[in-house]
């Protein structure tokens, strides 16, 4: 998936020029020291400056010792009244090229305005391919300004590869909104919205290419989870290699609660949580359950070596960053965890720490029950 764009689309540090009336006189020599900017290094100014206040907005926050101290440093965050203006002074300019998508995005993402002349700016461009910069953004994410918006350039814009990449964003967003979900202990998702517009997608933009992928690719990917890795769902076939080189395989490991849990040594959350599984494989080292870590590593070599400084007493699967059955099961984020029980049932996924603890608890005592 694309990262997301806006911290790229950052800041200014230079003011837009003033538009001069012409009646001003000037020195030559000096008038052909002063270089008027184009549009696109007043909108990197703008990045730039944008840029620079969130950091140093973010270093007071996080070395405030006070609350005033905080507030004070939550004031220097970018305002939308002081760069709004100039964002506007851009797309008056001309607001169909390149620096005024980028003028559109900071607007709507940075401050998910709802001025009404970046609104109409926005609305205008919807058949407008330079668009696609706005549609990538939203794989991230989309702001209420952009929801409609998308399911507009999908259907209206003239490119196939920016409809497709819109199609992306609403199957990406409508699929992450359905993961958001407050349910039930055990209950899945309804992902039906999501599984429409990925088979969509795969259907009619299969051809498009996104980084390495196609949008088949893509789709496929979030087709197989939502139609097989559900919690409910009986676990799919998954094959590995351990340590060893050896071949392994999820079925191998029937009769036991499982937890798969992919992760890499350079993933901070998945190294943060390993004192914690130690402390849950040890508390049933005697019962039917096993712990396997699946590695994302870019080299066996690395996750060898960072394994003889971290102790990690269980089951270790691994083929590089490439490997199938990473491919296979759209693992897409790290950690990702996915809990069965002894029928090889997910019964839970994406938990950890307290919750990952009474999980493993309950269904053990499941199996002593049988």
């Amino acid at each position: 998936m694309l990262r997301y764009r806006i911290a790229a689309m950052s800041a200014i540090v230079a003011l837009i020029p003033l538009v001069s009336d012409g009646q001003e006189k000037t020195d030559p020599a000096k008038a052909e020291t002063k270089k008027e900017l184009t549009r696109e290094e007043q909108m990197k100014a703008i990045e730039k400056e944008f840029v620079e206040a969130r950091k140093s907005a973010f270093k007071a926050i996080n070395t405030a010792k006070t609350v005033e101290e905080r507030e004070a440093g939550q004031k220097l965050l970018p305002q939308e009244k002081t760069f709004l203006p100039r964002l506007q002074a851009i797309l008056a300019q001309n607001d169909g090229d390149e620096p005024a998508m980028t003028a559109l995005a900071m607007s709507i993402f940075a401050f998910n305005t709802k001025d009404e002349k970046i609104l109409a700016a926005l609305d205008k461009n919807v058949k407008n391919p330079k668009i696609r910069l706005l549609a990538e953004v939203c794989i991230g994410g989309a702001p209420p300004a952009m929801v409609k918006v998308l399911e507009r350039i999908s259907k209206e814009n003239p490119e196939k590869d920016v409809r497709g990449i819109a199609c992306y964003a609403m199957a990406g967003n409508a699929f992450d909104a359905a993961e958001q979900q407050e349910l039930p202990e055990g209950k899945s998702p309804d992902y039906k919205e999501a599984e429409a517009l990925f088979a969509r997608l795969e259907k009619e933009f299969g051809d498009v290419k996104i980084d390495k992928n196609t949008l088949a690719d893509v789709a496929k990917g979030y087709l197989f989870e939502i139609r097989n890795l559900a919690v409910g769902m009986k676990a799919p076939a998954a094959a590995s290699k351990n340590l060893k080189g050896e071949a392994v395989t999820l079925a191998d490991l029937k009769g036991k609660v499982v937890v798969l849990d992919f992760w890499a040594t350079w993933c901070g959350p998945c190294r943060a949580m390993i004192p914690h599984e130690r402390e849950l494989v040890e508390r049933h080292k005697d019962k039917p359950f096993v712990f396997v870590s699946v590695s994302a590593d870019d080299e066996k070599k690395d996750l060898e070596e960072f394994m003889k400084e971290e102790k990690m007493p269980w089951t270790h699967w691994w083929q590089g960053p490439d490997a199938p059955l990473l491919k296979t099961w759209n693992i897409r984020k790290f950690p990702t965890v996915y809990v069965l029980d002894t029928a090889g049932v997910i019964r839970h996924k994406d938990i950890r720490g307290e919750s990952l603890d009474k999980a493993v608890k309950a269904l053990l005592a499941e199996t002593e029950k049988k």
